[in-house]
């Protein structure tokens, strides 16, 4: 079943791991979903090939 959220940026540790997807629901609001939540649940896209939280700031103040 496909879900109903959408990634928008990971959230790294300064290792550059992904520990976190933010995510925007359905009604509008975003929240962070642990990555291996994220993973199960299936919600696109690829956490990989997500921005991380500063490079999706960057871009939303451009």
């Amino acid at each position: 079943m496909a879900s109903s959220y959408k990634g928008l940026y990971s959230i790294k540790t300064e290792a550059g791991i992904i520990t976190d997807v933010q995510v925007e629901a359905p009604g509008g609001h975003s929240l962070p979903l642990p990555i291996d939540i994220y993973r199960e649940r299936g919600v696109e896209p690829p956490a990989e090939s997500l921005p991380d939280q500063n490079a999706y700031s960057a871009s939303r103040s451009a």
